[in-house]
């Protein structure tokens, strides 16, 4: 089972639901996989728009950077890695766990 997956593209921080065969999973369905695409840290985003698709939860334009960190337990189906999104500042601008 996947549950993160990080892509880099369009300079812009995207985080999508979990998604599974298409379709946005709601939390009491549970599974799916989160695609998460870090920001532009250090890059000119120029004049580039950011696109929301139906499939995101947030995007957001912007200098910004994921610290993810792999956590540790004994029980396999809870949540593996917290992950902090960072301004450019250091300012955390969303955290969340997959």
């Amino acid at each position: 089972k996947i549950p993160w997956v990080l892509e880099n593209h369009d300079h812009a921080y995207k985080r999508t639901h979990p998604l599974l065969h298409g379709k946005v999973r709601n939390a009491t369905e549970g599974g799916g996989i989160v695609y998460s695409g870090d920001g532009s840290l250090g890059v000119d985003t120029g004049s580039r728009e950011v696109n929301h698709r139906w499939y995101h939860a947030v995007t957001r334009k912007g200098d910004y950077a994921l610290v993810a960190t792999l956590l540790s337990g004994a029980d396999p189906k809870k949540r593996l890695v917290h992950v902090a999104v960072l301004g450019s500042k250091g300012k955390v601008f969303e955290d969340f766990d997959v």
